[in-house]
């Protein structure tokens, strides 16, 4: 019942033997132990799937945020230490996210809404594997508890809780590189925060630093060979990242000085008072329909281009046969994103994030304010 999170088929047991390694040595890079084949040879390969050879090293695929925590599983309890590990990792992301939901709905929907994200499919899949997921969500969810608690001046410990939040989000990254395109709002957030002068701006912003920052040296340190491979779709993202930074900055200086910032809060004043928050509110309607279509226009295909790719390819080839679908191993189905998140939670599920997310964007643009103020929620 083990071996399929233990023999590297998939990610899960790419996570475990890594964090087997940490387990057992506590560092990287894994070394090629070459006495043991008995010496050198030049036909002699040390990469396979999901570990690169680099140089006399082995470098394992994926960030280390999962194995370090991994590990000290593996360090309690051996292997089945190790394992175990995935289904605590999902009920501390369920705890999270009630306390989320209390926070945000009311302490008494809190073990409903816990109870909700418990049953879905998703996770219940990934808390009996060691996927990344596990603890991006508890990061993600526990950091949007921090951030909510400091949301008002005058809470005793805020800046203290900003700084942590911020740290909390940030460190996402060491477990998931993508999660840069979670973090952005996040900046443009902390970013507002310093321009209005609030005391949690700055430890919000300093976490945030901390913990990207943190992430993005493991994963240029330690996992560079992985992120040469996403590179297509990583380096975009990082352009993207550094723009909004840059972005931002500019923002907070224009808020603050006082020969622009009045005109940019009279400007604010003008959009919440026009039509702009209703426009908002019908194109996030617009988007989540496009995802509705999106099948109709568009297929997605990726032409395996290394070892890695072949074996997704081939797998991705066992599946359709098993199904009696078409053999296409460069199929990669992402054009039915939506369509699995309602096979996961329901139609009535995403209809009703759709139209709160439209809501939400409109109460956001119109300042928070029932009358169409630009009153600071």
């Amino acid at each position: 019942m083990c071996s399929e999170q233990i023999i590297v088929r998939r990610d899960p047991a790419s996570y475990a033997q890594f964090a087997a390694w940490l387990n057992e040595h506590g560092s990287l890079p894994i070394t090629q132990d070459r006495w043991a084949f008995g010496g050198s040879d030049p036909s002699l390969q040390y990469a396979s799937p999901a570990f690169y050879q680099v140089g006399d090293t082995v470098v394992p695929q994926f960030m280390a945020g999962l194995p370090l925590v991994l590990a000290l599983g593996g360090w309690l309890g051996g292997t089945h230490g190790l394992l175990f590990m995935a289904p605590l990792l999902g009920a501390c992301a369920v705890l999270s996210f009630g306390g989320l939901v209390a926070r945000l709905v009311g302490p008494r929907w809190a073990p409903g809404g816990a109870l909700l994200l418990a049953l879905t499919l998703p996770m219940l899949w990934v808390s009996r594997s060691t996927f990344s997921e596990l603890p991006a969500l508890v990061l993600l969810l526990g950091g949007l508890a921090l951030l909510y608690d400091v949301r008002k001046n005058g809470v005793p410990g805020s800046r203290a809780k900003a700084f942590l939040g911020g740290l909390t989000l940030g460190l996402i990254l060491l477990a998931r590189i993508d999660a840069l395109r979670d973090l952005l709002p996040v900046v443009v957030f902390a970013g507002l925060l310093v321009a209005r002068r609030r005391r949690t701006g700055y430890p919000l912003a300093a976490g945030l630093t901390v913990g990207a920052g943190a992430g993005l040296a493991e994963g240029f340190m330690f996992s560079k060979p992985y992120l040469d491979y996403l590179h297509a779709s990583l380096d975009p993202l990082l352009a993207l990242t550094v723009a909004l930074i840059g972005a931002t900055a500019l923002m907070v200086a224009l808020l603050r000085w006082r020969v622009t910032g009045p005109r940019l809060h009279r400007l604010g004043a003008a959009v919440a008072r026009g039509r702009l928050p209703d426009a908002a509110a019908v194109l996030t309607v617009a988007v989540m329909a496009a995802f509705a279509v999106r099948p109709l226009v568009q297929t997605v295909r990726r032409v395996p281009a290394n070892a890695d790719d072949r074996l997704n390819a081939h797998f991705i080839e066992e599946v359709q046969r098993v199904n009696h679908m078409a053999l296409d191993g460069a199929r990669q189905y992402s054009e039915l994103s939506l369509y699995w998140v309602v096979w996961y939670i329901g139609v009535p599920a995403l209809l009703l994030a759709t139209f709160g997310a439209a809501l939400l964007g409109r109460r956001l643009l119109r300042g928070g304010a029932p009358n169409g103020s630009c009153r600071t929620p």
